[in-house]
């Protein structure tokens, strides 16, 4: 994976800094920096940092909803969707009347 993304050193870094962060951000293209023949760290510009931020936040999303299906998929699903249909419509009632409560006290 490091052959077809560009390295430089720690020390380049130091003595180039503008240099290497203009790179990426005209590339769109990472470098790893590298320390002690070492791979330390990558600098990626701020959309790649973005997308990637929003795919780990639907994965654990998704993780969560798999768990939750885990934990419950001995239940009947019909009535698993009937006890959610009441609790929403409880859930609702109850905003209802705090929003009715509300206007008739202004």
């Amino acid at each position: 994976m490091l052959s077809s993304t560009d390295t430089t050193s720690a020390r380049n870094i130091q003595r180039n800094y503008r240099e290497v962060i203009n790179k990426v951000i005209r590339t769109k293209k990472p470098v790893i920096v590298i320390s002690h023949n070492q791979p330390e760290v990558a600098i990626i510009d701020m959309k790649t940092f973005s997308d990637y931020t929003k795919f780990r936040n639907q994965q654990a999303d998704w993780a969560f909803l798999g768990d939750v299906w885990e934990r419950n998929k001995h239940l009947d699903p019909d009535k698993v969707y009937k006890d959610i249909t009441e609790i929403v419509e409880e859930v609702r009632q109850e905003a209802y009347e705090k929003r009715k409560k509300a206007k008739s006290s202004r």
